[in-house]
């Protein structure tokens, strides 16, 4: 029953869950579509590719997510964008650093071939921290990841603790993230040391006050010719100064107490 949940959770969306098979499968039309000079069908391919991805049940691997990157910055290249182009080559280039162009597609002198080269000198991308999950782990572009790209399109796959595919999206160039649980952050507990301390340190300062009110009033009785107000004073100057030394013993006790556990 647990993994029939998984199962609709994970494909909910699409007819079915696919597999590494399908992809490659996608991959192939491509090709045989690329070399027809046949657009539409380089069109439906890429279709092929994205569902394939979108609905993927096996852990996808760095290579063949270079490759779908690859195939899809040719697509971009045909329609003359040139700007997702370059960043579907870029992502190549990141996840298969060494990885040249698909045979097929590797036409010395070519302007897609020219595109893909210039995209590997671009900066590396920029990271960003993905929040963990409540379980299981995450999956980046084929590789076991807590941060992703930005800046270029990227491949999520979301695993749970027996490492069964939860989930797989592509995201766009900016695109969210998607949602999922998360884990929840344990909160800090305070143990008796910081306790003791927060306490001495009170204690301390509120000691200083004490004495700083008492002599604030032993100056002003002091100095007051009125002997019935000086009468008056002098009894909250000595309350004052004998509870801020108090205060003051106890928060220098309990600070020693707190560096003696």
């Amino acid at each position: 029953m647990l993994w029939l949940l998984t199962i609709v959770e994970a494909f909910g969306g699409c007819a079915g869950p696919t597999h590494g098979r399908d992809l490659d499968a996608a991959h192939a039309s491509f090709a045989d579509a690329w070399q027809a000079l046949d657009t539409e069908g380089v069109s439906t391919a890429v279709r092929d590719m994205e569902a394939a991805i979108d609905c993927q049940a096996d852990p996808l691997l760095p290579g063949r997510v270079a490759t779908y990157f690859q195939l899809a910055g040719l697509a971009a290249w045909l329609d003359e964008d040139l700007t997702a182009a370059l960043q579907q080559f870029h992502a190549a280039h990141e996840v298969a650093p060494d990885a040249p162009l698909v045979d097929f597609a590797r036409e010395p002198g070519s302007e897609w071939a020219a595109v893909y080269e210039q995209a590997a000198g671009r900066p590396a991308s920029r990271r960003i921290v993905l929040a963990a999950p409540a379980d299981g782990w995450l999956q980046v572009d084929g590789t076991r990841a807590g941060d992703a790209p930005d800046g270029r399109p990227w491949v999520l796959q979301r695993f749970d603790p027996s490492g069964v595919v939860v989930s797989t999206h592509r995201i766009a160039t900016g695109g969210a993230v998607p949602t999922y649980p998360v884990r929840a952050i344990e909160p800090v507990r305070k143990g008796p040391r910081t306790v003791l301390l927060a306490a001495g340190l009170g204690g301390i300062a509120a000691g200083a006050a004490g004495i700083g009110g008492a002599a604030a009033v032993k100056s002003r009785y002091l100095n007051t010719p009125d002997a019935d107000d000086a009468a008056r004073l002098k009894p909250a100057n000595i309350a004052l100064g004998a509870g801020g030394i108090a205060f003051g013993i106890a928060g220098a006790g309990l600070t020693v107490g707190a560096f003696a556990l």
